[in-house]
């Protein structure tokens, strides 16, 4: 990981890309994971910076890439479902069909 962590140094690398190459480099493949669900909950923070920087860690040998094909995979599914349990939670007013499953047939 020390290889990875000495390009996070490099100048112009601060920011956003700086921080998601620390925390892989700090975390692995597992970082890259949580990056990619803070990305699906915080859209500010682009999965065209997340997942190159993730393949290139993975291609310098720094964890496999079946480990960063998973750990971001659960991450964006990790993220999507907190977005899903947010949006479903319960309404203010809404009456909806009073607890009872509507059918379609007759």
């Amino acid at each position: 990981m020390a290889t990875l962590r000495a390009t996070s140094a490099a100048p112009g690398q601060g920011g956003l890309t700086g921080w998601a190459t620390e925390l892989m480099a700090t975390f692995g493949a597992p970082g890259a994971g949580v990056i990619v669900a803070l990305e699906n909950v915080f859209p500010p923070i682009p999965s065209e910076i997340i997942l190159p920087l993730a393949g290139f860690a993975a291609g310098r040998g720094e964890f496999s890439v079946f480990s960063a094909i998973a750990w971001t995979t659960a991450g964006s599914v990790v993220g999507a479902v907190a977005l899903y349990l947010v949006g479903s939670g319960p309404r203010a007013g809404s009456t909806g069909t009073g607890g009872r499953r509507c059918s379609s047939g007759g």
